[in-house]
């Protein structure tokens, strides 16, 4: 009867530990580092935007990989180099003053 308890109460931590605590299997580090205002406010023009553009790229990167069941390391990678192209063809539209496809919206 003891031994029935026990295994049912180190199943049931199992299972609470791995849905509030996971592993850090499960993640990913940061690629970008996070500077504090000082930091910031020293950044050139061009070093200011790439940092905006990587931050946006990783924040949108992580909230998809939290959202499935988790990315490979590469699969990651790969997913963020396509956030980065399809940023970097939205800029070179917006610098030829050419309208965004709508496909976003129809994607969506």
């Amino acid at each position: 009867m003891l031994k029935r308890h026990l295994v049912g109460l180190v199943m049931m931590t199992a299972v609470l530990s791995g849905g509030l605590f996971p592993s850090t299997g499960f993640s990913y580090p940061s690629a970008v580092t996070v500077l504090d205002t000082q930091e910031i406010v020293k950044l050139s023009d061009t070093a200011l935007a790439a940092l905006y553009v990587d931050a946006v790229i990783e924040l949108e990167a992580i909230e998809m990989f939290h959202k499935t069941s988790g990315f490979s390391p590469k699969e990651y990678q790969e997913y963020k180099n396509l956030l980065r192209f399809r940023y970097e063809l939205k800029s070179e539209l917006q610098r030829r003053k050419l309208d965004v496809p709508a496909i976003e919206q129809q994607v969506n």
